[in-house]
């Protein structure tokens, strides 16, 4: 994918959609390892999503992705910087909002991660990355000790045909936390 994406760039290099593509191919190879130079692909990444942003501005989902690359080089500010706009250009964007949350309990602030996070739940109920949303929902309340919450929303999120182990993960903590040893 990124091959095509690099040569859309040269056919067009002020277009911002093969851009935009390439800062996402770049992300889901570092989140999925399938990169020998990972700080390579996530330099190449950041780059991509900055060209991006410059050549169109209000493209909300090239902000979204290059604050999900912020997030992966471990970069808060911009990363809730990026999300934040994204929102500001989008705010009907279950990802956008997700994007947001994501930033800010990444970042420790998960009392502020609960409306954009709650919100790109109601935006999307049926989001194929509900089990996403769930988790990191989890998350967040673990991060404000509120156990029983965690345990709900990990109970959603492994509920989703999407779940992942992480869900399992939020539950037994949150479980452990709040002295449940049976579940």
């Amino acid at each position: 994918a990124r091959h095509s994406f690099r040569r859309a760039i040269r056919a067009d290099p002020d277009f911002a959609a093969p851009h935009v593509g390439l800062a996402y191919a770049c992300r889901y190879s570092l989140i999925f390892d399938y990169t020998k130079a990972p700080d390579v692909t996530l330099e190449e990444g950041l780059e991509a999503g900055r060209r991006a942003v410059s050549l169109d501005d209000q493209d909300f989902y090239a902000h979204t992705v290059l604050g999900r690359l912020h997030m992966i080089a471990r970069e808060h500010e911009s990363a809730i910087s990026e999300t934040r706009i994204a929102v500001e250009r989008n705010p009907n964007s279950a990802q956008a909002n997700f994007g947001l949350g994501l930033a800010l309990t990444m970042a420790g602030d998960a009392r502020r991660a609960m409306e954009p996070l709650t919100k790109a739940i109601a935006l999307s109920p049926r989001d194929p990355n509900l089990s996403s949303y769930a988790s990191v929902l989890s998350t967040s309340h673990i991060l404000q000790r509120d156990y029983k919450k965690a345990v709900s929303w990990a109970r959603v999120a492994m509920r989703q045909p999407s779940s992942h182990f992480i869900a399992q993960m939020h539950l037994v903590a949150a479980l452990g936390l709040l002295g449940d040893q049976k579940g």
